[in-house]
């Protein structure tokens, strides 16, 4: 599961890179652990632009394939999560199609699908809980929005849209094109 880094020249395409932070929301580890990945050759590709550490969603989502097909070969269980230090109130509502919404460079930009809902109490005696999400991760029609700590609830009508949902041809339009036209509101 070992993964090299690639250089800048290796982009093709115009689709947006991910920061260190980004990922390390998206896949529930600290920053600091994706460091050590990559001094280790472990973890998701990534691309060095200048002095910055840079991600491709492309990459990622096939990592997190890699990952869960290395724990079925192992005959383990696999579990995408997300350790929170706010436990939601409304558990049940939330396992029963519920998602979490990514806000990234302040836009919802995608969802991942809340499966099960773990709270518990760390060796500090602090209560967190663990999100069980659903691997897949879903584009949204890109939505600005401020980014928040705790929870929010949003109701279906409220909530973006599946970027898919539309039809069109803005599933295959690289992000940053997708986001000019959002702030256009011709998305």
């Amino acid at each position: 599961m070992g993964r090299s880094h690639a250089d800048v020249d290796d982009v093709t395409g115009s689709e947006r890179l991910l920061a260190p932070g980004d990922v390390a929301r998206v896949i529930g580890v600290p920053v600091a652990t994706l460091a050590n990945w990559r001094s280790g050759r472990t973890g998701p590709a990534f691309l060095k632009v200048g002095r910055h550490v840079r991600y491709r969603r492309v990459d990622l989502e096939e990592w997190i394939e890699e990952n869960e097909a290395h724990h079925r070969r192992l005959g383990r269980a696999y579990e995408q999560t997300h350790t929170t230090r706010m436990v939601p109130k409304r558990l049940e509502a939330l396992t029963q199609g519920g998602s979490l919404y990514w806000v990234v460079k302040g836009q919802m930009s995608c969802r991942q699908r809340i499966l099960a809902i773990r709270p518990f109490t760390d060796g500090d005696g602090v209560g967190r809980c663990h999100l069980v999400l659903e691997p897949a991760v879903v584009a949204l029609q890109p939505r600005p929005c401020r980014p928040f700590q705790g929870w929010r609830y949003l109701e279906a009508k409220d909530a973006p849209h599946d970027l898919g949902a539309a039809g069109g041809d803005a599933p295959s339009m690289p992000e940053p094109l997708r986001r000019e036209l959002a702030s256009l509101g011709l998305l």
